[in-house]
């Protein structure tokens, strides 16, 4: 258990060794001249592609004939994002669902949260299995290929495995009964048989489910062009199309628990990726840094003001 909570210094350790074999001076003349007009675009997509992926799950709330205002789920969503940076493979996402416990339960809340997340992460496979599809001849990265379809299984199965309630109910007694205390044990068997009941209802709501991944797929295409504005902000030499091909394995990493806010993969990735079509490390660096900036920080820096203003109550 103890070397699990390393894991995510691997990606700290990654960008401290990419930072000693680049010429630092150079990354920070590429970030100082940055274009304001297109880092000014960059900004203005935030709404929208907040409203997006707030919507998204806002459908899948409504599946529980529940009405929750788009501007409070919007708060809820950039709180949960905040406290996701800090934990490995954003784990800290699911503190949204304690936002809705006035008009829903937690377990049907962690349902919605959970589905939401999944959903994202399944489009993003898929994306990434399309995009190396189209760059793999490039390349010649078959292993990589091979790799990515290696982890969409088992995530396809982990995420299949997640949905048996006897099966995840066997697993997890052990550490229930092991590091679960007398007095929350009720009320955690409580939220599990809720979480389950949440996920019957959902698998009803179809329509619900099809606009959900309509939407995610709508909020990673605007992601992407967020960062292709940023990659015009420093002047890099870059089309729309290959950073489709390219960005959503980049983002894949954000779920690995190796690292804090995909800090040190993100770098690595992209270091790899730029190479292949002459783009010097340096480069890539500035690049992964401004999307650390812009699409986690600055969302990190409103979710922390919300969460001040309104703290998780458990």
């Amino acid at each position: 258990m103890k070397l699990l909570k390393l894991l995510p210094l691997i990606g700290i350790f990654i960008l401290a060794f990419i930072l000693s074999r680049i010429d630092l001076y150079q990354v920070w003349g590429i970030i100082s001249n940055a274009n304001m007009f297109y880092l000014s675009l960059a900004v203005l997509m935030l709404l929208p592609l907040l409203a997006i992926k707030t919507l998204k799950w806002k459908l899948l709330i409504k599946s529980f004939d529940v009405n929750y205002p788009l501007g409070n789920l919007m708060k809820s969503w950039t709180i949960g994002f905040s406290i996701s940076m800090v934990t490995p493979a954003r784990l800290g996402d699911v503190s949204r669902a304690y936002y809705l416990k006035e008009k829903l339960s937690l377990g049907k809340s962690l349902t919605t949260v959970i589905i939401d997340r999944v959903i994202d992460v399944i489009i993003l496979f898929v994306l990434a299995i399309t995009g190396i599809i189209a760059f793999v001849y490039y390349i010649k990265g078959f292993d990589l290929f091979a790799a990515v379809i290696l982890f969409f299984v088992l995530f396809l199965v982990g995420v299949y495995a997640s949905t048996k309630k006897g099966f995840m109910k066997a697993i997890l007694k052990p550490f229930f009964r092991r590091f679960v205390s007398e007095k929350h044990k009720g009320k955690i068997s409580l939220t599990f048989q809720d979480f389950y009941h949440g996920l019957g209802v959902l698998r009803k709501r179809k329509k619900q489910i099809a606009l959900s991944v309509l939407l995610g797929l709508t909020g990673w295409f605007i992601s992407i062009f967020q960062s292709y504005l940023l990659a015009l902000s420093l002047n890099i030499d870059i089309s729309y199309v290959f950073l489709i091909s390219i960005m959503p394995l980049v983002n894949l990493t954000d779920i690995l628990p190796i690292s804090f806010s995909g800090i040190g993969t993100r770098d690595i990735m992209l270091i790899f990726f730029l190479s292949q079509i002459g783009i010097a490390a340096e480069i890539a660096v500035s690049f992964s840094t401004m999307l650390l900036l812009f699409g986690y920080l600055v969302v990190g820096v409103i979710g922390l003001f919300f969460w001040f203003r309104n703290p998780i109550k458990i």
